[in-house]
C-alpha cells in the first residue's frame, strides 16, 4: 500500500474497510461508532478524528502496527508551505455546538481563574462537556485575545507536537519552512513569549500524559488544558448539568414540549451532556417522542448509550466511558475492583467507612487495598485520574452511566460475585436488631438508597439478599414508610419460602413483619392471615418462646383493631406471661404488652384496670430507653389519652404535648404516629380551648394520614370525620385508640 502521505484519512479508511470485506454497517457494529460517523470520515467531512476514534477503528479493522501508524499519520493535520499558497488549518479552534445551555457559572469561573493565574486545567468525566465549555469560552472571549486563540490536540504526543509546529504557518513564522518539527515548536514558543494577549488550549490530555504539556516558564498569555485528570494547581471541575438545564437542553434540541419526559430522560442519564446530546440525536433520527425514549431507557439503557453519538461527537458515550474504564483497569487492578463494587451501589454517597469495615465480603486484592490507608488512597487516585469517581470527605460518587457501563462489561459469573459482595457489604453495615433505635436511623437512612439499588439488580438467589431486605423493610416500617417497606418484605418472604421452606423460623419472621405493615396500611384481613400463619409456625416449632410471644402480641393487636376484644385479651395475657418469665418484670417487651393490654382495657371501658398498666409501662420505658424515645412517646400518648377519658384533661394535656414533641423531633411531622399524637392532643385542646385552637392540629393530622395511609384507613377516615365535624362546629368524636 502506498505511503499514508499520499492519502487523506477518509480514503485510507475506506481502503482498509473494503480490503477487510466490511460494510460501513459492519464497521460501525465492531467499532461502536455510528454508520453516519464512519460515512462522514470516509467522505472527508471530518478530517481530524480523535485518537480514541482512531483506536476504535484500528481495533475493529484488526490493523497491523504499520497500518495503524499509517492511519494515525493520515489523521494528522497537514502543514502547507507558504509558497504553495495553501491556508494552514493547524491550531484553529473548533466551532461551538449549536445547542449549548447552562454553564454560566463555569464560564465565569474559568474567566476569573485565568485572570488570576493565567493557567487553568478544566477536568471532569468523559462526556461531561469540558471541550465544549472551553470552545464556548474561547468564542465568547475572542476579543480579549487580539494576538490569537490557538487549539492544540493533546491526546497523543504526535498530535500535540504536530499541531504546535503547524502554528508556524498561522503565525507567519519562517521556521514553517524547516523540516525539523522541534525547531518549529521552539519558534512558536518564542513567539508566545513575545506576545501577551493570546489563549492556547491543549485539548483532551490523556491520563498519564500530563508531562506532555509541561510548558516552559515565562509565557505571558493564557493556557487552558482539558483532561479527565485533575492536573495543575489551578483547576476547574466540570460536573453534570443541573436537571432543569438538562431537561431544557433536550426540549430545545428535539423541538418537543413534554417537560416531564425530558426530566425523566435527564435523570436516567445522570444529566451527562454527551449522553443527553446522544439521546436527543436518537430521538430526532428515530422520530420517537421523549416519553417513549424515557420508557425505552428503563430496559435498554446500555444499548441506547452505545448507539451512535451526535454529529459533533460521533463516539457514543458508552464507548467513551468504557475506554476510560479499561485503561484504568490495566493500570490499577485494585482500583478497577473498587469501581466494580461501587457499580452495584447507588451512585451518590457511597460511605467509605462502610467499604472499609466490610472487607470480608470483597475480593482479596481489593480487601488488601481497603485495609491499608495508602493502598486505598492509591486506588481512589487511579480512579480520579480518569474522573471515574469523586471523593468528598467520607463518601464516594460514581456517575450512574459509568456504573451501567462497568456492570455491562462483566461476565455473568463475575457480575454475580460483585453483586453478592455489595449485598454482603451492606448487610455488614445495616443494623440488625436495633432498627427501632433512633440512634441507628441516620445510618439506616444513608444505606437505604444502596439497598434499593442492589434490590433492583440482584436475582432472588443472591446470598443474604433476604436478610438485607428484611432489615431495610423493618426500618422503613418503623419510620412510617409502609409503601416502601412492603415490596421489600414481600420479596424477602418469597425468597425465604423458596430457599428455606414454608415452615422455617425466618419465614415466620417475614410473615410477621409483612403482617404488621399490612395492618398499618389498613388491610386487616390480609394482615391477620400473615400473623396467624407466623404464630402457627412458631408454636409448632416451639424453639423460641419470645418469638411466640411476639406473634401473640401482634395478633392480639390486630384482633383489637378489628374490634375483637374478647379474642385479643387471652393472647395479650399469654404474651405478657411469656415475656415476664423470659426476661423479668421490667423489660421493653413487657412494656410493649402492658401498653397494648392497657389500651384494650380502656376500649372495654375498664379505665381503673387500664391505668396502672399504662403507668407501669411508662415507668419501664423511661427507665430503660429514657425520656426521649419513640416508645416512650407511645406510652405517654396512651396514658395521656386514658387520663383524658377519665376526665382529667389537666393531667392528660402535658403528657400528650410531650408525646407530640418527641414524635415530631424523632419521627418527623409527616409520620402517621406523629399525626396520631397531634390528633389526640387536638381533642383535649378542643375540650379546653374550643374549635379554633384545635383546628390546625386536626387539619395537619388529616393531611399526614392522607399522604401516608390509604384513603380508607381507619385513621384517615376518623381524621376526616373530625375535621368535618369541627368545620360544622360540632363536637368531634374522640379517637378510639
Amino acid at each position: 500500500m502506498a505511503d499514508a502521505a499520499y492519502h487523506d484519512f477518509g480514503t485510507l479508511l475506506r481502503t482498509f474497510r473494503t480490503t477487510a470485506n466490511l460494510t460501513q454497517e459492519d464497521l460501525a457494529r465492531r467499532s461502536g461508532l455510528s454508520v453516519h460517523a464512519i460515512s462522514m470520515l470516509e467522505r472527508g467531512v471530518r478530517r481530524a478524528p480523535r485518537s480514541s476514534t482512531i483506536d476504535f477503528l484500528a481495533g475493529a479493522l484488526t490493523l497491523q502496527p504499520a497500518q495503524r501508524a499509517m492511519l494515525i499519520e493520515a489523521a494528522r493535520p497537514r502543514t502547507v508551505p507558504a509558497s504553495a499558497g495553501g491556508v494552514p488549518q493547524a491550531g484553529i479552534p473548533p466551532d461551538p455546538v449549536a445547542h449549548f445551555v447552562g454553564r454560566e457559572a463555569e464560564l465565569a469561573a474559568l474567566h476569573g481563574l485565568l485572570a488570576q493565574g493565567g493557567r487553568v486545567a478544566v477536568h471532569g468525566l468523559g462526556g461531561v462537556g469540558k471541550t465544549q465549555l472551553v470552545v464556548r469560552y474561547l468564542h465568547q472571549r475572542r476579543a480579549d485575545y487580539p494576538d490569537g486563540t490557538f487549539w492544540v490536540r493533546a491526546d497523543r504526543h504526535s498530535n500535540l507536537v504536530g499541531d504546535l509546529a503547524g502554528l508556524c504557518h498561522r503565525l507567519g513564522l519562517s521556521a514553517g519552512e524547516l523540516p525539523d518539527q522541534q525547531r518549529q515548536v521552539d519558534a512558536v514558543l518564542d513567539w508566545l513569549r513575545g506576545h501577551r494577549r493570546w489563549l492556547l488550549v491543549f485539548d483532551n490530555v490523556e491520563p498519564g500524559t500530563e508531562e506532555l504539556v509541561r510548558l516552559p516558564p515565562g509565557l505571558p498569555g493564557h493556557v487552558v488544558v482539558t483532561s479527565q485528570t485533575p492536573m495543575w494547581p489551578v483547576r476547574l471541575a466540570v460536573g453534570v448539568l443541573p436537571r432543569d438545564v438538562a431537561g431544557r437542553f433536550l426540549l430545545e434540541r428535539t423541538g418537543q414540549t413534554d417537560a416531564a419526559a425530558a426530566d425523566a430522560v435527564a435523570q436516567t442519564l445522570g444529566c451527562l451532556p454527551l449522553a443527553l446530546a446522544q439521546a436527543a440525536a436518537y430521538v430526532v433520527r428515530s422520530g420517537r417522542d421523549l416519553a417513549g425514549y424515557a420508557e425505552l431507557l428503563r430496559s435498554r439503557l446500555v444499548e441506547l448509550i452505545a448507539e451512535g453519538g451526535p454529529d459533533d461527537y460521533p463516539v457514543p458515550v458508552a464507548t467513551t466511558l468504557r475506554l476510560s474504564y479499561e485503561r484504568m483497569a490495566r493500570e490499577h487492578p485494585a482500583a478497577a475492583m473498587l469501581l466494580r463494587l461501587c457499580a452495584f451501589l447507588a451512585p451518590d454517597d457511597i460511605p467509605i467507612g462502610l467499604l472499609r469495615e466490610a472487607t470480608g465480603d470483597v475480593p482479596r486484592q481489593l480487601r488488601e487495598a481497603l485495609l491499608d490507608d495508602l493502598g486505598f488512597d492509591r486506588a481512589v487516585t487511579a480512579l480520579r485520574r480518569y474522573s471515574l469517581i469523586e471523593r468528598r470527605a467520607d463518601e464516594l460518587r460514581v456517575h450512574r452511566l459509568t456504573q451501567a457501563v462497568v456492570r455491562s462489561s462483566l461476565r455473568a459469573r463475575r457480575r454475580a460475585a460483585y453483586l453478592a459482595s455489595a449485598v454482603g457489604v451492606l448487610l455488614a453495615g445495616f443494623p440488625e436488631g436495633s432498627v427501632e433505635q433512633p440512634v441507628q436511623w441516620p445510618r439506616c437512612a444513608r444505606l437505604l438508597p444502596h439497598v434499593l439499588a442492589v434490590e433492583q439488580l440482584a436475582a432472588d438467589g443472591t446470598v443474604a439478599l433476604d436478610r438485607l431486605l428484611d432489615r431495610a423493610g423493618r426500618y422503613l416500617r418503623v419510620r412510617g414508610q409502609f409503601g416502601q417497606a412492603r415490596p421489600l418484605l414481600e420479596r424477602a418472604l418469597r425468597i425465604r419460602q423458596r430457599e428455606l421452606g414454608a415452615d422455617h423460623p425466618q419465614t415466620a419472621a417475614s410473615l410477621n413483619s409483612l403482617g404488621l405493615v399490612l395492618g398499618m396500611e389498613g388491610e386487616l384481613t390480609a394482615a391477620r392471615t400473615y400473623l396467624e400463619r407466623a404464630l402457627e409456625i412458631r408454636e409448632r416449632l416451639a424453639t423460641d418462646d419470645l418469638a411466640i410471644a411476639e406473634s401473640l402480641n401482634n395478633l392480639a393487636s390486630l384482633f383489637r383493631e378489628q374490634g375483637d376484644a374478647a379474642g385479643a385479651l387471652p393472647l395479650y395475657e399469654r404474651a405478657l406471661a411469656v415475656r415476664e418469665r423470659a426476661g423479668g418484670a421490667d423489660n421493653m417487651r413487657v412494656a410493649n404488652t402492658l401498653n397494648n393490654l392497657a389500651n384494650l382495657l380502656r376500649d372495654r371501658g375498664d379505665l381503673a384496670a387500664a391505668r396502672p398498666l399504662a403507668q407501669r409501662a411508662l415507668a419501664i420505658c423511661e427507665r430503660i430507653e429514657g425520656p426521649d424515645h419513640p416508645y416512650t412517646a407511645y406510652t405517654l400518648s396512651n396514658l395521656g389519652w386514658l387520663l383524658h377519658e377519665e376526665g382529667d384533661s389537666a393531667a392528660a394535656r402535658p403528657l400528650l404535648e410531650r408525646a407530640l414533641a418527641i414524635r415530631n423531633r424523632l419521627l418527623g411531622a409527616d409520620h402517621p404516629q406523629t399525626a396520631r399524637a397531634g390528633q389526640r392532643l387536638a381533642m383535649v385542646v378542643l375540650d379546653e380551648d374550643g374549635p379554633a385552637a384545635a383546628r390546625e392540629l386536626l387539619e395537619s393530622a388529616l393531611a399526614t394520614f392522607e399522604h401516608t395511609l390509604a384513603p380508607d384507613h381507619p385513621w384517615t377516615l376518623e381524621g376526616r370525620r373530625a375535621v368535618q365535624r369541627l368545620a360544622g362546629r360540632r363536637t368531634a368524636r374522640k379517637p378510639s385508640r
